[in-house]
């Protein structure tokens, strides 16, 4: 990863506590198999599957607690993409990422401006899927994520470039220059415990799309 020059990242909710603990890895370096950036995104899962879009781009497979973080945990609602009713298969799933990724949504943040994220609590089996935006500077999903079922931790992708995985804390104290959190390889996965988001940095437009994953799975 690359020194801090401008910021970017996604999202709205309520602001992450700073007492959050740093992300915990277990098991070896895992290589995942050669695969196109779509393919990334929904590696592990059939055309005839069902996944559904969440507000923030992004999809989902199975089922997760999805709402803010901090105190107003209890507005959070469940989805299951097997029973929303705005699910599609992974195929259609595929053709709406590569329509759309010109419009990954991200807002240019000022060093230093306390941020926060949104969250997303999985359960077992359940994976979430979609890009990174393209931006000069660090990019960041808008969502902390959490294993809720099966084992507390989750498997990490990154595509094309590294990225790192951190809690909220770490994120906001990488944007404002001190670089935090854990290293994930490109094309390779990697497990986490803990409350976790992940960010890569650009020096300049990277030319290609980086696909992410995030699964509940042993």
């Amino acid at each position: 990863m690359k020194k801090v020059m401008l910021i970017v990242l996604l999202g709205v909710g309520i602001s992450i506590s700073n007492s959050q603990v740093e992300a915990a890895e277990y098991k070896e370096l895992e290589a995942a198999p050669k695969m196109t950036a779509v393919e990334a995104a929904f590696a592990g899962l059939e055309d005839t599957d069902k996944v559904v879009q969440l507000p923030d781009g992004t999809f989902l497979y199975g089922e997760a607690t999805i709402g803010e973080v901090g105190i107003h945990r209890n507005s959070s609602v469940t989805v299951n993409s097997e029973t929303a009713e705005n699910a599609v298969t992974v195929e259609e799933a595929k053709n709406i990422l590569e329509e759309h990724k010109d419009k990954v949504p991200d807002k240019p943040m000022l060093r230093g401006v306390v941020s926060s994220f949104n969250y997303k609590g999985l359960r077992y089996g359940a994976r979430v899927s979609g890009y990174f935006s393209r931006n000069t500077g660090w990019n960041s999903l808008n969502t902390v994520y959490q294993s809720t079922e099966g084992g507390s931790f989750l498997r990490y992708y990154s595509g094309y470039d590294s990225a790192r995985v951190g809690s909220a804390q770490q994120a906001l104290q990488t944007f404002s220059g001190i670089i935090s959190g854990s290293i994930v390889s490109a094309g390779k996965y990697q497990y986490f415990s803990g409350i976790n988001t992940m960010y890569t940095y650009y020096p300049r437009d990277p030319g290609q799309w980086q696909s992410y994953q995030i699964v509940n799975i042993d």
